[in-house]
């Protein structure tokens, strides 16, 4: 039996990822998955860099929305911000799903990402169309493609606020008892960082829930997938980052910041403590001039970029391309023509 398709976009900032997509799902009859875990928050279009059409509205064609799993979550503002909304928005007509999700106080996490782009993957794949994956979050393109039981885990908000309260030690100590294992393979780096800790622990006690449950969502399971990863030399790489940082502080990413604010939302949001956010914080309190707090961005959204080549690296059957290369573009035609076409 012929395996649906699955196509992914892969890589570091910057490199076109969303552009080639879209020119891809033309020519595929393709409907586009965002593997981004900034873009989830609803309101930081400029920040965040949803390359979407401004007057585009999020459509919701399906369960409009799921209420958040965890019973003790607690919006401090709204009952929406309780609920995942899954839906899309468009570029040139090309549907973007799971961008505008939740609102800027949820704590989304890789788990409830995989559940929902299953669902959406599935959703299109029913339709007749071409899913295509498209993003930076390796952890979110990883959940997709291989088991790993850490993703199959949903964070435990109360047993986490217990284990914040510990010391460094008490962690130490508390997950040497729940799994042994675990606490002599990690790293030295790993072993002294509390949230590595805190996380180990949560997965070592839902253990046992584990192993009685098989997650048959992979997408490696059930699809056949192609991987593209787009690529640059890391000085054309900073380049076109420092240009985009540019491009949305000129474009208002300050104002956009401003609005969350005035809503009530505070600066210790998981949506308002990424990359960007910090710098335009300083700009907002003063703390530092716009162009000191611009080029501290640039350099880390440099080194962000160095973090997602690193990580992608590891993943198994990635197709490079080098978009410095004038042939890139030819290149990845041929592989996809020749994958989209084969049974």
């Amino acid at each position: 039996m012929r395996k649906d398709k699955v196509l992914i976009i892969c890589g570091s900032t910057a490199t076109g990822k969303t552009d080639l997509a879209v020119r891809l799902c033309k020519k595929y009859s393709g409907e586009i998955v965002s593997a981004d875990s900034r873009q989830v928050y609803r309101g930081l279009d400029i920040l965040t860099g949803k390359d979407i059409d401004k007057n585009s509205k999020l459509k919701c064609p399906f369960d409009q929305t799921v209420r958040r799993i965890h019973d003790d979550y607690n919006s401090k503002l709204n009952e929406s911000s309780c609920a995942v909304r899954i839906g899309y928005r468009l570029k040139e007509e090309i549907p973007i799903w799971l961008t505008d999700m939740v609102e800027p106080d949820y704590g989304f996490n890789v788990k409830e990402y995989k559940d929902v782009a299953m669902k959406v993957i599935n959703f299109i794949n029913l339709h007749g169309k071409l899913p295509v994956v498209v993003g930076g979050t390796g952890f979110y393109i990883k959940s997709l493609l291989y088991p790993t039981e850490t993703f199959s885990v949903y964070p435990d908000i109360k047993l986490r606020n217990q284990l914040d309260k510990l010391p460094l030690v008490r962690l130490q100590q508390r997950l040497v008892i729940e799994d042994r294992n675990k606490w002599e393979n990690m790293n030295y780096s790993d072993k002294q960082n509390p949230r590595r800790l805190i996380r180990a622990i949560e997965v070592a006690k839902s253990r046992v829930q584990l192993d009685s449950k098989k997650d048959n969502g992979y997408l490696t399971q059930k699809s056949d997938v192609l991987i593209l990863g787009l690529k640059a030399p890391y000085p054309v790489l900073y380049e076109r980052i420092d240009k985009r940082v540019e491009e949305r502080f000129a474009d208002g990413a300050i104002d956009e910041v401003e609005k969350i604010l005035e809503k009530g939302y505070s600066w210790d949001l998981p949506s308002l403590t990424s990359t960007g956010a910090i710098h335009l914080k300083e700009i907002i309190q003063g703390t530092k001039h716009s162009s000191e707090a611009l080029m501290a961005w640039k350099w880390d959204e440099h080194a962000f970029a160095r973090r997602q080549m690193v990580f992608f690296k590891k993943l198994k059957n990635i197709l490079w391309f080098d978009i410095s290369r004038k042939s890139y573009m030819g290149e990845i035609d041929d592989a996809v023509g020749k994958w989209y076409n084969q049974n």
